[in-house]
């Protein structure tokens, strides 16, 4: 009778052990799929990150051109602005001399406007 009882214990013990092993092994494929899975998104966010990393390098690039090219405007804007000035105000003392110069052409002197009559 003891026999017996070992040789059933002996059997439940070996089908405990063969059903132990499969939970485990269905947990391990399960680890493994999670594993896999975690894996391929990763590869997914770093071929994302390498993407948005190249389109920073572009952007930057393009912004620093066009710094490079608004700062030549601005140069060539303020070399122009004082270019035009400079043209004003010439034309603007051509203006007085022709004024002047007509003035004493027409017979009378503008500082002579300003004397008491003799």
């Amino acid at each position: 009778m003891f026999e017996i009882a070992a040789m059933i214990a002996a059997v439940v013990m070996m089908l405990s052990t063969v059903v132990a092993k499969a939970v485990a092994s269905r947990l391990l494929s399960r680890m493994q799929r999670i594993i896999d899975q975690v894996g391929q998104e990763l590869q997914g966010i770093q071929r994302e990150l390498g993407s948005a990393r190249s389109q920073k390098g572009t952007a930057d690039k393009n912004r620093e051109v066009l710094e490079r090219k608004k700062a030549k405007v601005l140069k060539r804007t303020a070399r122009l602005r004082a270019e035009l000035k400079t043209l004003r105000d010439e034309e603007a003392h051509r203006r007085e001399l022709r004024d002047a110069a007509r003035g004493l052409v027409n017979g009378s002197d503008p500082a002579a406007d300003d004397l008491p009559p003799v």
